[in-house]
């Protein structure tokens, strides 16, 4: 009897790896990356690159579509890149890596354009709810611990304290605290798990074309602002407008913004500058805003002497002082 013939009692998954990694299966379904850095996405159109990669707490890669919150394991992108149940995608894999002399035929399983489309659309979370509640001392605490003080601030940015969230109609489990951001224009979410781990702090539909975080309560249009700093995340937009400066956020420190958005944003505000996190991911992300847009960045002041990364931290664990005097820094450019 042929392996052929026996291959369905023959535990595929056990094979790969103990002849490969995930490592080497990403490395050849997606080519060489690297954790910590955004790539267009394979999986879709993808103008905007949104997808990452990072390493669990088994110490294995993942990828993360950093738009729509989808974890995926090797196995998972094979199935999702080439249309594939998961048992195909294993017999697909032994195929290439010639693990299994399997008579893997990719036409049995090829699929038209059209027909992947529709099986990345149903796959991704493009439908997301959630149930909001009122906000408990305790969550309003983890803001203030941060730097936005107000809850009129919460409210004026649309962030809402979350019990319940849905994707695609399925009930996900709810951390303590969870929070919503929800952008009006285009009915778009994004929940927030600041507690979480990696692959569950963030689910969005939310895009940097429509959804680009504090773009509209700033109203560059009537309020015309002499400042604006573009930064990596909602909590800094909100503690920036707390002390009288006007900033924005994509969805990712990396992301590649309209062209069109930044001509628009110029139209209205005075100077437009960056100020990403102070770590590597933040530096390259400013890099890349100079590069592509000759945007100016702000890097981490000397004289700061805790090593955090972020605005937000740096109120929570640094010297609040120094902070205080980066800020008025800041502020000169807005006079």
């Amino acid at each position: 009897m042929n392996i052929i013939q026996k291959e369905d009692s023959i535990d595929k998954f056990k094979l790969i790896y103990e002849k490969y990694d995930d490592w080497d299966l990403f490395r050849y379904y997606f080519g060489e990356f690297k954790t910590k850095k955004s790539y267009s996405s394979p999986l879709r159109n993808d103008d905007s690159p949104s997808l990452s990669f990072y390493i669990n707490n088994r110490s294995q890669p993942r990828a993360k579509d950093l738009a729509f919150g989808k974890v995926y394991s090797p196995i998972d992108y094979v199935q999702e890149l080439y249309g594939l149940t998961f048992q195909q995608a294993l017999d697909k894999i032994c195929s290439d890596f010639g693990i299994l002399d399997i008579n893997f035929k990719s036409d049995i399983y090829k699929v038209s354009k059209k027909e992947k489309e529709k099986i990345i659309k149903e796959s991704l979370p493009s439908n997301i709810k959630s149930s909001v509640k009122e906000f408990t001392k305790e969550e309003l605490q983890y803001w203030f611990e941060y730097g936005t003080e107000k809850f009129e601030t919460l409210r004026f940015f649309d962030i809402f304290s979350t019990n319940r969230f849905w994707i695609n109609l399925v009930p996900m489990i709810c951390s303590k605290p969870t929070f919503t951001y929800f952008f009006k224009k285009s009915n778009h979410i994004k929940i927030y798990q600041p507690l979480a781990n990696k692959e569950n702090k963030w689910y969005s539909n939310s895009n940097n074309l429509e959804d680009v975080q504090g773009y509209y309560q700033a109203n560059i249009k009537v309020n015309k602002p002499k400042l604006l700093l573009l930064v990596a995340s909602m909590k800094e937009v909100t503690f920036l407008y707390e002390r009288g400066i006007t900033a924005m956020a994509a969805h990712n420190e990396c992301a590649n913004l309209d062209p069109d958005f930044i001509r628009h944003l110029r139209k209205y505000c005075g100077v437009i500058m960056s100020l990403f996190d102070f770590d590597k991911a933040g530096i390259e992300g400013s890099e890349k805003l100079k590069k592509d847009f000759d945007i100016d960045y702000f890097t981490k002041p000397e004289y700061f002497t805790s090593p955090e990364k972020d605005l937000t931290d740096y109120w929570k664990y640094g010297n609040r002082e120094e902070l205080n005097q980066f800020i008025q820094e800041i502020k000169e450019y807005d006079k």
